[in-house]
């Protein structure tokens, strides 16, 4: 069952007061939420509702097997009514052979109807629920993607900081060398000039 504009705007209510809580103001980046810890803030209304999803789903389930069974049970009934009549013998016997095979007649009429209703019912929600399995499927790819990217995000920013720190210290090292190179240089120099 799809989620209503009522519920999603619950789960919204919910992750806006947990941000709230976090101190988060509007519009900042850290506001901008991945799905899953919208989900987190949301609390337990996505669980609420998805539990009733899974509820409404096996509702479906169970109705279309009950009317079968109904059916099946109306279908007996009608036979055993028909046959009822056939053996029925007196005026009396056949009356209450008839009235008998009139009520299983209209049991059996509600019943085929009621079937077609669940058989339809739940051919309906087929592609409904196939295409909320697939889009919690892919929620879950999309989350899975997002952490991997975020993975990814922390490794370059490492790898930064550790190129920073090897520029650094190579700088360093190469200023200490010119320092030791100058330093050689100003003694020779001095060598020269005292030589002369």
């Amino acid at each position: 069952m799809p989620i209503t504009f009522k519920q999603t705007a619950d789960a919204m209510t919910a992750a806006v007061e947990h941000l709230e809580i976090l101190g988060v103001k509007p519009g900042s980046a850290r506001s901008v939420l991945p799905t899953a810890e919208l989900i987190q803030a949301s609390g337990s209304i996505v669980k609420h509702y998805r539990a009733r999803e899974d509820q409404a789903r096996e509702l479906v389930t169970v109705t279309s097997g009950l009317a079968s069974s109904t059916l099946k049970a109306a279908q007996a009934s009608a036979s055993a009514a028909k046959l009822a009549l056939d053996n029925a013998e007196g005026a009396t016997e056949k009356a209450d052979a008839i009235f008998l095979q009139a009520k299983a007649n209209a049991a059996l009429e509600v019943a085929v109807v009621a079937a077609k209703a669940a058989q339809d019912h739940k051919i309906a929600s087929d592609p409904a629920t196939q295409a909320e399995d697939a889009a919690l499927a892919s929620m879950a790819d999309a989350e899975k993607l997002r952490e991997a990217a975020n993975v990814t995000q922390a490794e370059g920013e490492a790898a930064i900081v550790s190129a920073e720190e090897t520029a650094e210290g190579v700088a360093k090292r190469a200023k200490q060398d010119h320092n030791v190179a100058m330093d050689e240089i100003n003694r020779l120099i001095r060598k020269a000039v005292n030589a002369a």
